[in-house]
């Protein structure tokens, strides 16, 4: 019987309408173990796909005395010695041809559960990608709805468009039920291009499509460990790195980066990002310092960032920071200290409208200096890559062993300069300029 069921399929599948076609060198049987089918070759369109050395179809008792009642049936085969090469193009059709509306196997396989296991096979993907040393256990419970399965390779080398790239222990597994499920993992990971080299520990990503293929209903997760790049430029690590899609909400985190690029380092304890509809973007930093040169650029425990692509503005906010970039090649103020900080930015069809409000104190090794107090309040527009409508207001400003405090403002518009000041009740000033 097993035997016949084997005949009978690879009869069907050779007469099917289909553009593949299968052909073997010799079939053996033997009661205990199977048929044994030699020299199985898979062609598709005219050109080979797939050679096995030996292939082994066994079928138990209980599928044995199915198969006689009811001509269905219980298959388990097993493929070994093989070499799978896909080439380019396969299944593109010749050009402006439409892609199939629905995927369906030949109705001789739907009388059937098939498991197939193949192991010790090579694969080549579209000459861009190599497998080596394939495992892989395959179900098919009467048609493609019950397809199941799980695939296994100890290497894969990649190359094209300039990245050279390759990857360790990766295992998928996937299913075809009310959707698309999918598991991958891999061990570890390589890629080089252009002078740049990146390596990655563990990765891992699964996902899910439903069958209306409607991705607003879709789900994916990655996440992947000790990741580095290095180049020209520099260098950066990752500890820890993840990123999900779920009901169209698109969220990203990191752990652990650090960075030194371009003479600026930089270390990031936690970053995560969010976006819906990649209308709104949201995202925050914790514990972020940058320096360059022994000058401290940022230092904060938590930086918040709103980007609204719709209103076409962004917005920064910290509830503390410290700085060297303000006073960057002074050596009155080395670093700055700023309080609660809100800025934000809005494109308009005059130019970027911003604004800015914080405290600041800033430190000095001369001690006249160091202590120096204020709170600032910005805005104004850039226009053609020039600022205009400028308004600058100090408040609050306070020198050490000083008891009163001083008040500047200044304000710049269409080439008009004008400012003021005060200092405690005794002393104000008024000024003007037009160039």
């Amino acid at each position: 019987p097993t035997l016949i069921a084997t005949n009978t399929i690879l009869e069907e599948l050779s007469s099917a309408d289909t553009p593949l076609t299968i052909s073997f060198g010799s079939m053996d049987r033997n009661f205990r173990d199977g048929v044994f089918i030699n020299e199985l070759e898979i062609g598709y369109e005219g050109e080979s796909v797939a050679s096995f050395d030996r292939v082994t179809v066994h079928m138990g008792l209980f599928s044995l005395l199915r198969y006689a009642a009811f001509g269905t049936g219980d298959l388990e085969v097993e493929a070994e010695g093989g070499t799978i090469t896909i080439p380019e193009g396969m299944g593109g059709g010749s050009a402006g041809a439409s892609a199939p509306s629905s995927f369906s196997l030949p109705p001789v396989l739907d009388n059937y559960s098939i498991t197939l296991y193949v192991h010790d096979t090579d694969a080549s993907i579209m000459e861009a990608a190599k497998l080596s040393d394939i495992e892989a256990r395959i179900t098919l419970d009467h048609g493609i709805d019950g397809l199941m399965g799980e695939v296994k390779a100890s290497t894969i080398a990649f190359s094209g468009s300039g990245i050279d790239g390759s990857a360790e222990g990766a295992a998928l597994s996937f299913s075809y039920d009310d959707g698309i499920n999918a598991d991958l993992s891999i061990s570890s990971a390589a890629a080089s291009y252009d002078g740049y080299e990146g390596t990655a520990g563990k990765i891992s990503a699964s996902a899910f499509i439903p069958l209306s293929f409607d991705l607003k209903d879709a789900e994916a997760l990655v996440s992947a460990e000790d990741i580095s790049a290095t180049g020209e430029e520099g260098w950066a690590k990752v500890s820890a790195l993840s990123a999900s899609y779920k009901e169209n909400l698109i969220s990203a985190s990191i752990d652990g980066a650090s960075a030194s690029i371009l003479g600026i380092d930089a270390t990031i304890a936690h970053a995560e990002a969010a976006t819906a509809d990649a209308d709104d973007i949201k995202l925050v930093i914790e514990g972020i310092d940058a320096s360059r040169g022994g000058v401290t650029l940022l230092s904060s425990d938590m930086l918040d960032l709103n980007i609204s692509i719709g209103e076409r503005s962004i917005s920064i906010a910290s509830e503390s920071a410290d700085t060297g970039l303000i006073s960057e090649g002074t050596d009155i103020f080395p670093l700055v200290s700023l309080g609660s900080l809100r800025a934000d930015a809005t494109l308009s069809d005059d130019g970027i409208r911003f604004s800015a409000l914080t405290s600041a104190v800033f430190s000095s090794e001369e001690e006249e200096f160091s202590g120096t107090a204020l709170d600032l309040r910005l805005s104004g527009l850039i226009r053609d890559g020039k600022a205009d409508d400028v308004s600058i207001e100090i408040s609050d400003l306070r020198l050490p062993g000083v008891d009163e405090s001083a008040r500047l403002s200044f304000s710049y518009e269409d080439g008009a300069l004008s400012f003021s000041g005060r200092y405690g009740r005794y002393l104000s000033v008024l000024g003007s300029y037009n160039g």
